[in-house]
């Protein structure tokens, strides 16, 4: 909740944020350093649902919000279970020796 995370990272609300009861979210606003040694702590309470923003000397910067997940998005390892032959012949072809000779004389007009 706000209040146990505020008392934990020194922070306070900010009056032009929604507070507890405004909202059905709670709002914590902390300064760049203290985002820096709590980072774990911030990402956790925002995947909470807690409204975390940080501020720079007073003034709000940026809001820490949990990512949607999108199906194109790529991670490490996307391909660690092999490339399937239909794309191994694709990137094959893409990288044969017509492939670049067709390449070369469309750059050489």
């Amino acid at each position: 909740s706000f209040g146990r995370l505020a008392a934990n990272l020194g922070a306070k609300p900010d009056d032009s944020l929604p507070q507890v009861g405004q909202s059905d979210r709670s709002a914590v606003q902390v300064n760049m350093l203290e985002a820096k040694n709590q980072l774990s702590r911030l990402v956790k309470a925002a995947l909470a649902g807690e409204e975390v923003i940080i501020a720079s000397h007073g003034q709000p910067r940026v809001r820490l919000v949990p990512c949607s997940e999108s199906p194109g998005l790529r991670h490490c390892g996307a391909l660690s279970g092999g490339i399937k032959e239909k794309e191994r012949s694709l990137i094959e072809a893409a990288f044969s020796v017509e492939a670049d000779h067709a390449a070369q004389q469309l750059m050489e007009g």
